[in-house]
């Protein structure tokens, strides 16, 4: 099935006055993408694109399958039907409601976990003993797709970090990059690109503080050190990131190039998410917003500083 979209070439935008001592805050615009509204567009227009040529899926004969925590979810639902596919996905239960409305309204069909206090390692029984399979209605197989961890998912997310590279103003350094360090694909693959570019450059990722997952990967024991208790593990309101019992590829293998880490604490973002609807018109996520609460506290200790954050989603899908 021949299929022309596209994603991706989405604004970087500067959020003027939203940071001390004079530093400036870019954002680049992901919930801009046209399809389903996060960077998942990208990934997977470029998946299903490139496992077709080479010959892996077929609309006629495969289940398009996948677990995630809302936005892939969503943007495999929407691309998925318009290349043709079933697909299945499989979800934590906590994730939000509207997410998994609009997925079942585009006709995937979702699997809700049953084991809530697990959040996204609960999918992961289920996706196995999917993967491989045949629906008995159509004899179709489930071909999961593993966006996380799927050798293709870089080349997806390089023209994310050749946009920002190209739209950064000229001349400027690229200091600090926050990004939600979620399973990788937004925060350690584009910064090894960033890097050689802006070699200065400090990736600065967040994630929560109920679930400190790359936290505690990267500074075993600080947590317990630091908090007086050990980390907790269980759902959080940060969607998109800290997947507790996952293990993520690509943020493994770039732990070395994560400089700093930082906890957000649920709600933390509440005003942050207010700001900057009314003074710039935005409405994002709490994860977006997280973003923007972390280049504020970074920038309380810097001078004459570019940040840059990703805006991941819209408000409107919570």
């Amino acid at each position: 099935m021949k299929t022309t979209l596209s994603a991706g070439v989405t604004r970087l935008v500067e959020l003027p006055g939203i940071l001390s001592n004079r530093n400036r805050l870019f954002v680049k615009m992901e919930c801009d993408n046209p399809l389903s509204g996060s960077h998942y567009d990208r990934v997977y227009l470029h998946l299903i694109s490139t496992l077709q040529t080479e010959g892996k899926i077929n609309p006629k004969t495969h289940i398009l399958l996948e677990n995630s925590s809302g936005n892939a979810a969503l943007a495999l639902a929407v691309i998925g039907k318009k290349f043709g596919y079933s697909v299945t996905l499989v979800l934590p239960p906590n994730i939000p409601p509207k997410k998994i409305e609009l997925c079942r309204q585009l006709g995937a069909e979702v699997i809700l976990s049953q084991t809530q206090s697990q959040y996204v390692s609960g999918t992961l029984p289920l996706i196995l003993g999917l993967k491989g399979t045949r629906r008995a209605s159509d004899g179709k197989e489930y071909f999961f797709l593993n966006h996380s961890a799927n050798k293709r998912t870089p080349d997806a997310m390089a023209p994310f970090a050749a946009e920002i590279i190209q739209d950064f103003p000229s001349g400027a350094n690229l200091d600090y990059f926050v990004p939600a360090l979620g399973n990788g694909t937004s925060s350690v693959l584009p910064a090894r690109l960033l890097k050689a570019r802006f070699p200065s450059m400090r990736l600065i990722g967040y994630e929560s503080y109920d679930a400190p997952v790359v936290y505690e990967m990267k500074h075993p024991g600080r947590f317990e050190a630091l908090f007086k208790h050990p980390p907790k593990f269980e759902p959080h309101l940060l969607f998109g990131t800290s997947a507790f019992g996952v293990d993520f590829k690509f943020l493994r293998e770039g732990l070395d190039i994560i400089d700093g880490i930082q906890l957000v604490h649920n709600n933390e973002w509440a005003p942050v998410q207010a700001q900057l609807e009314s003074k710039f018109g935005y409405r994002v996520g709490p994860t977006s917003a997280a973003g923007v609460l972390v280049t504020q506290r970074i920038s309380k200790d810097v001078e004459n500083k570019n940040f840059l954050s990703i805006f991941y989603d819209s408000s409107s899908l919570y």
